[in-house]
């Protein structure tokens, strides 16, 4: 049986920044979040091109076309927040549905491991690292095609402490993030770190990372947060490895 602790009241902070200086929002549930993330997808789009012309109509030279991929408001082709305000269709019963509303559908879906974990309080969400994590997604450089929905699972990469969670050791888990500081959800069916808020089909369960000196197999056996790898020749973790690719070999 999964662990279950008593649910909090955490709160999030996200929303984008304008660059006027203005304080963004306080968002209080996932909800909040995934509406923050949406419009952040969305301003991204109106800067960087959008699949959907309807959605980047007035961004373009002459106000009707799709903003080319290195069109960014800054050097390098970056986006500057603007607070969502991106061009969405009309609300006309024949007009369509937004660049915001599609990708609120997008995001809940891909969230939705995530959500249920937050309702049976065995996940939080840290409103200290919220914004700073959106205003990376949103002022990362233009690069490529732009998708036509948001992957969330890349638009969080690199967004460090995000999450936080609540089970033990040799309890079950569905994802890393479910799991205590310091623990990862094993997948019992592949041996893998469940790392990816969408889980896996696979039952996992929260299981210690290795720390320095102590023996791995594969550097997915050693903690990342302390910069450690399995080192090939002693197979123990250490910083730096002999040989970096993962496997430790």
């Amino acid at each position: 049986m999964r662990h279950r602790s008593l649910c909090l009241a955490l709160f999030l902070l996200a929303g984008c920044d304008s660059g006027t200086g203005t304080p963004v929002a306080t968002i209080a549930t996932l909800d909040g979040f995934t509406t923050g993330l949406a419009q952040a997808f969305c301003a991204r789009q109106a800067c960087c091109g959008s699949p959907h012309p309807q959605d980047a109509a007035a961004s373009g030279p002459d106000g009707g076309g799709v903003v080319g991929a290195d069109a960014g408001s800054t050097t390098g082709g970056s986006c500057s927040a603007d607070g969502g305000t991106t061009p969405a269709a009309s609300s006309g019963a024949d007009a369509g549905s937004s660049c915001e509303a599609r990708a609120a559908v997008a995001i809940t879906q891909q969230l939705a491991l995530v959500s249920t974990a937050v309702a049976e309080g065995l996940l939080g969400l840290n409103p200290s690292s919220a914004t700073a994590c959106l205003a990376s997604y949103q002022g990362r450089p233009c690069a490529g095609t732009q998708t036509a929905v948001p992957d969330v699972q890349d638009a969080l990469s690199g967004c460090g402490g995000l999450f936080t969670g609540f089970i033990p050791v040799g309890e079950r888990c569905d994802m890393t993030q479910e799991c205590l500081s310091g623990l990862y959800c094993l997948s019992q069916g592949t041996g893998q770190n469940l790392s990816s808020i969408a889980g896996s089909a696979s039952l996992g369960v929260c299981f210690p990372y290795q720390e320095l000196h102590q023996p791995c197999n594969t550097s997915s056996d050693c903690d990342p947060t302390s910069g450690l790898g399995c080192d090939a020749v002693s197979f123990t973790c250490e910083t730096p490895v002999s040989v970096s690719a993962d496997g430790g070999a």
